[in-house]
């Protein structure tokens, strides 16, 4: 009776092992999905914050200057507002794509901080952007980069987080050295 047992306990471990093969492929399959998925948020973290940089050194450069460049500033040609206008249209993208982007749930928190990020310095810069006159002045006035900085703060904490769950701490680490 033994001997017509083994052909089963042949297959049955074979099904076993391959059902261990495929569960630890699968898992190593989804967690580089995810390290794809959090790269991507990094390099969209990067592009929000050096909006954010870019917009304070314009605001940082115009309150330093004197009230002629304030005015020059004011005028529909001026190459900061051009920028700041540029800014307002990729942020938009940017928030855009975040509220999109079809994620894991553990990322959701880090998108959706990303993407109040983007939309404040998009709805800010825009603001001055797209208007005329005296009306830019008020704008700028009214510029608050105040939450899009927290909203970054927020994020980096999270990719801190989803960085260390998924083994990219170390990679992140060295490209900050370099």
């Amino acid at each position: 009776m033994l001997d017509g047992a083994w052909p089963y306990v042949i297959v049955g471990g074979t099904v076993v092992v391959l059902a261990v093969i495929s569960t630890v492929v699968s898992r190593i399959a989804w967690r580089r999905q995810v390290q794809r998925f959090i790269e991507d948020l990094l390099g969209r973290n990067e592009a929000i914050g050096l909006a954010l940089r870019t917009t304070q050194g314009i605001i940082d450069r115009l309150a330093r200057g004197t009230v002629a460049d304030v005015l020059e500033f004011a005028t529909p040609d001026s190459d900061d507002r051009a920028a700041l206008g540029q800014i307002g249209r990729g942020m938009r993208i940017q928030a855009d794509e975040l509220s999109e982007i079809p994620l894991p749930r553990r990322l959701w928190k880090l998108a959706d901080q990303l993407g109040v990020a983007a939309s404040a310095i998009a709805s800010q810069t825009s603001a001055i952007a797209e208007t005329e006159g005296e009306a830019v002045l008020d704008a700028l006035g009214a510029l608050d980069l105040g939450g899009a900085r927290g909203s970054l703060e927020s994020a980096e904490s999270e990719i801190l987080l989803v960085s260390a769950r998924y083994g990219l701490i170390e990679r992140r680490k060295k490209k900050r050295r370099t």
